[in-house]
């Protein structure tokens, strides 16, 4: 209960936050000049504009290359993982799933027979849960783990926060607010309040692309980290078809049997086809992040120091709603 009610008043304050920001931001952005700019005063912006586009640039090929770097130590850990994967797979699984431990083999005929028409995973009305695509990927999943929780989490107890900020995304995404726009940049522009108010602007669209990108984050690792066993779940799926179509004599015996044949005969290409797709979906992620960063802030930075349009159809914040 202490855990529950903790995440509730971070994730409140967090939207709070988040909702106060976006406030500032719209305010910042109504409060901009609607007179045309002097010469010298666009000169000044148009300078800023290039200040920015350019550290926008160094931030993307920055974030670009550490997930560059990320791929290839995950690559390097998913490749160890299928090596182990492949050597033990069929002991593992008849271990831990196709060989009864009891002596009445009726119960886990009913559960196998439940398992495969389910594509490999079956949870009991006790909660039981047996799942046969997660037993043949563990070895995959046991190698990179630690890995994978540095990139999307905060880094294991003791990783110093230089590591954990070339290491992890959110790191990288800390890095970018806190290099950017900083207060003390802002207090030097209070001398001019427009130019303030503008880079003020800027400041909260970025926290709102990198929130959007977080949330992005979080529902792509789900995907990511599923992919290893949803790609056995693939490999094997027709073997459960055929399997859970097996009834009469002995058919607890042929289930058996051509699961572990089955097992025999892709082990050599199914681990190679998980690894390669959770890779694949790390690639997406890497890519979108970097091109949203782009092309959302860049839209931020034409907006926020170019000249104010006749009307303010472009008005950030137009899904707005009150908390």
């Amino acid at each position: 209960m202490e855990h529950i009610k903790k995440l509730y008043v971070s994730h409140f304050k967090k939207e709070v936050k988040d909702y106060v920001s976006e406030v500032s931001g719209i305010i910042s952005y109504l409060h901009f000049s609607k007179d045309a700019l002097s010469s010298k005063k666009q000169s000044s912006n148009d300078d800023e504009f290039n200040r920015l586009e350019k550290d926008l640039g160094k931030t993307c090929e920055t974030l670009n290359e550490n997930l560059s770097q990320v791929h290839q130590k995950l690559k390097k850990e998913l490749e160890m993982g299928a090596k182990t994967a492949e050597t033990t797979c069929l002991k593992n699984a008849t271990d831990r799933v196709l060989e009864s431990r009891g002596s009445d083999n009726r119960g886990h005929h009913k559960t196998l027979k439940a398992l495969c028409k389910n594509d490999g995973y079956y949870r009991s009305r006790k909660g039981v849960l047996v799942d046969l695509n997660y037993i043949l990927s563990e070895p995959m999943y046991k190698k990179m783990n630690n890995h994978f929780q540095k990139i999307f989490g905060t880094g294991p107890s003791g990783t110093s926060v230089r590591q954990t900020r070339t290491t992890s995304i959110q790191g990288q995404f800390e890095s970018f607010q806190e290099n950017s726009i900083t207060n003390d940049y802002l207090i030097i522009r209070t001398k001019d309040e427009e130019k303030y108010l503008r880079l003020v602007y800027i400041r909260t669209e970025q926290r709102k692309v990198l929130n959007k990108l977080e949330k992005e984050i979080l529902q792509r690792k789900k995907l990511i980290y599923n992919s290893l066993s949803d790609s056995i779940r693939d490999t094997m799926k027709q073997t459960y078809q055929e399997c859970s179509g097996i009834t009469g004599k002995d058919s607890f015996r042929k289930i058996q049997e051509k699961l572990k044949s089955a097992i025999e005969d892709f082990k050599k290409t199914m681990f190679q086809n998980a690894m390669t797709k959770m890779l694949e979906e790390f690639s997406d992620l890497q890519k979108y992040l970097v091109d949203e960063i782009k092309t959302q802030m860049t839209n931020a930075l034409t907006l926020g120091l170019n000249q104010i349009p006749e009307d303010l159809t472009g008005l950030p914040g137009n899904q707005w709603k009150p908390l």
